[in-house]
């Protein structure tokens, strides 16, 4: 395939995505940023596909606690998957980490807030509740938890 195939950005985003899982941000963020990187060279700066090692990155942030890093990369997920069609759980994917990445700046919170109850009732539309319903309960505990002016 070679270094800089597709597949192979593929491939590092689903280990990424694993590492995250088990807490190996730094890892995590290694794969996210060279499947980024070849992402970006195949396909563009802004095409949809981009935004999965953005979120990928942003998440690895949020797990080293640089909301800071993890507010950019989810800032430009959300703008990219915005300007595209994109299914209704890939969009509240992106703002739902975005929102995540936003609750460290108290004057951020209730964008933050605004953003994962976007994402939920997103979910809640989707037809194939097996899709989305993981992510939705994440949503839904995290919103529980994080709560702006009494909400």
């Amino acid at each position: 395939l070679g270094p800089d195939h597709l597949h192979l950005a593929t491939t590092l985003g689903n280990l990424g995505r694993v590492l995250v899982r088990q807490e190996n941000y730094q890892s995590a963020r290694l794969h996210h940023q060279r499947a980024l990187t070849i992402t970006q060279k195949a396909l563009g700066p802004d095409h949809p596909h981009v935004a999965y090692s953005l979120i990928g990155l942003a998440r690895a942030a949020l797990g080293t606690g640089d909301p800071a890093s993890a507010r950019a990369y989810a800032e430009r997920a959300v703008s990219i998957r915005e300007a595209a069609t994109v299914t209704p759980v890939s969009l509240a994917e992106a703002r739902f980490v975005l929102a995540r990445a936003l609750w460290s700046t108290p004057s951020e919170q209730p964008r933050a807030r605004t953003l994962a109850e976007q994402a939920r009732d997103m979910l809640v539309t989707v037809e194939d509740r097996s899709e989305a319903e993981g992510d939705l309960a994440d949503i839904e505990a995290w919103l529980a938890e994080h709560r702006v002016n009494n909400k």
